[in-house]
């Protein structure tokens, strides 16, 4: 059974959806395919073959050239795999290039250095910074493009990301999509927001939150991204390019990746895969600049339990507590566990990022805190818990002082505008003359100030004066906070060619019947070969078990019979087609 026959099979088991996806993770175009059958003879054509498995990630490439049945399931949904068989079995179609792309497959651990670097000091840092960039998506919007190549980022956004989380450019934007191919981020309209999965970060342990963003890596590995690999770290490239089909500036289906090899190989140094010195130049050739380390190799394996455990055996001891000093810093003398920073951030900003990082305790932070729901007694019982040093005076007067003061600026909505609430006569005269509040254009009303602005950009504008600003209901209570806003994860959108396309493939899948397939594709290739003038191997049922094969050119073919030149004889015949039983080119 030719392999078209094959991916017919399997087209058969797939739903709507399926269908879309086969179009998408082969980049097949929907324009004239209109049938099952059109459909798999361009996915079992050469060439989409060879196309396809440069596109694949390094570990799904490796593992079904090693036979590791979860990535032959993985390419099973690309239909690369015969339908009848489990564990999947690759088809004769896809194995003889698929050998071509990757003669052999290495043990990158032959290729590290004695002296190595493990990167595990890079590995902490990026995956500690990973929560902080995440965190800051709450204090300040990161803007989100969409367009027809994905979802981008503008270079100024990359580079106001880099400055605040002290990352180089290409790193940032790097770091970026390693969240969003990781599910922890997902743009929510034109933001960058948290998911639900995204919240739960900070709290994993460090080395659990390396494997997340290096499996997000290795995503985007394709056989071209490991040849620029091998390139800069000076080893064998385990694979033969298909030179009409490598994509020399390969992409996620998310965000683009850094633009020039120099980028990437920063990335891959800050997840701690190569080592660079910093003394090197990457304006310079970049052949051979840096190492691979025993936790690349490692992961190049595909075998990312045994990097992180190299490279978490190297990480500092964390701590469990903290020194909370009377000009309110507070000192972490060791990376802290990850329960007790996350705790801690509750009523703290980062302010310095190291082995001994730093926060301080501000009037926003605790405003923050008490936004949340927590009150000045379970702000002060946390800090005791982590503190060394107790709490001192000023920071527990900061917190009450800050606590009673809460929520004496009240706003709500009213006739399409806001009422602004003082609860004392000062406050509000001080609210009247502000200069930092005249886009407010407040007004004295019979039962408050009055603005025209929405309550939102109101209660923004005071908390970003520094007001302890709440909203409340019409009845004067305070209204529950509406919490932090949470992205649903990523689906990208089907183009309406596709999903009308995988409409018709779904319908005629569920209406037509499985003999029809072999039918169609035998009218076919005896019609292509009446059309190229092309003999064939025609092998005939002739019953009571016997067949005998005829080489013949076609010359007209209807839905029940073949009429071809023998070409042996130089005799016309007349066959039923339900008697042909193989065809094979002369």
């Amino acid at each position: 059974m030719p392999d078209s026959l094959h991916i017919v099979a399997g087209l058969r088991q797939l739903d709507e959806a399926g269908y879309v996806r086969v179009f998408q993770t082969r980049k097949l175009s929907p324009r004239g395919i209109n049938t099952l059958l059109d459909l798999s003879e361009a996915l079992a054509a050469p060439e989409q073959i060879r196309a396809s498995l440069t596109r694949l990630d390094w570990p799904t490439l490796r593992g079904i050239r090693v036979g590791d049945a979860a990535a032959l399931k993985r390419v099973a949904a690309q239909q690369f795999t015969r339908p009848d068989t489990n564990p999947p079995v690759l088809l004769d179609s896809v194995t003889e290039p698929l050998a071509q792309l990757l003669p052999n497959v290495p043990d990158f651990t032959e290729f590290v250095a004695a002296d190595a670097r493990n990167g595990s000091e890079a590995a902490r840092l990026i995956a500690t910074t990973a929560a902080d960039a995440i965190e800051q998506l709450d204090l300040a919007p990161r803007t989100v493009r969409r367009g027809r190549g994905g979802i981008r980022m503008s270079g100024v956004e990359v580079r106001r990301i880099a400055a605040d989380l002290d990352l180089d450019p290409a790193v940032a934007g790097s770091l970026y999509r390693w969240l969003f191919v990781g599910g922890l981020i997902a743009p929510l309209d034109d933001i960058w927001l948290p998911t639900v999965t995204g919240r739960d970060f900070a709290g994993l342990p460090v080395i659990t939150r390396w494997q997340t963003l290096a499996a997000a890596w290795m995503r985007g590995l394709t056989s071209s991204a490991l040849a620029e690999l091998c390139l800069v770290a000076a080893i064998p490239d385990p694979c033969v390019p298909f030179n009409d089909y490598v994509d020399a500036t390969p992409t996620t289906s998310a965000i683009q990746l850094p633009g020039d090899l120099a980028a990437r190989a920063r990335s891959a140094a800050a997840l701690g895969i190569i080592h660079i010195d910093p003394a090197v130049d990457l304006e310079a050739p970049l052949d051979g600049v840096a190492q691979l380390t025993p936790a690349g190799a490692l992961l190049l394996n595909d075998d990312i339990a045994a990097a992180a455990q190299t490279l978490a055996a190297e990480f500092p001891t964390e701590v469990d507590r903290v020194y909370l000093q009377p000009d309110r810093t507070v000192i972490a003398p060791g990376p802290l566990k990850p329960d007790v920073e996350v705790q801690l951030r509750q009523v703290a900003d980062l302010t310095h990022r190291a082995i001994a990082s730093e926060y301080r305790i501000t009037e926003q932070s605790l405003t923050r805190a008490l936004q949340a729901g927590m009150t000045a007694s379970q702000i002060l019982a946390l800090l005791k818990n982590i503190s060394l040093t107790g709490v001192p005076q000023p920071v527990a007067y900061l917190i009450g002082d800050l606590a009673e003061r809460y929520g004496q600026v009240r706003v709500r909505e009213h006739g399409g505008g806001t009422i602004v609430r003082a609860l004392t006569d000062e406050l509000a005269d001080q609210l009247l003359v502000d200069a930092s509040l005249r886009p407010l254009r407040l007004q004295p009303g019979s039962v408050g100030l009055t603005s025209a602005v929405s309550p939102p950009a109101v209660l923004t504008t005071l908390r970003e004066s520094r007001y302890p600003a709440i909203l409340e209901n019409p009845d004067g209570s305070p209204a529950e906070s509406a919490g932090q806003l949470t992205a649903e994860p990523f689906v990208a959108e089907v183009p309406p060619s596709i999903q009308s396309t995988a409409e018709t493939l779904a319908e005629l899948a569920a209406r037509s019947r499985e003999n029809d397939d072999q039918e169609s594709w035998l009218r076919r290739r005896l019609e292509l070969a009446r059309r190229d003038r092309q003999a064939l191997d025609v092998t005939i049922d002739l019953g009571g078990g016997k067949s005998r094969t005829l080489l013949l050119m076609p010359i007209s073919v209807t839905p029940q019979r073949l009429r071809a030149l023998d070409v042996d004889a130089d005799v016309e015949r007349t066959l039923p087609l339900r008697a042909i039983t193989e065809l094979s080119d002369e």
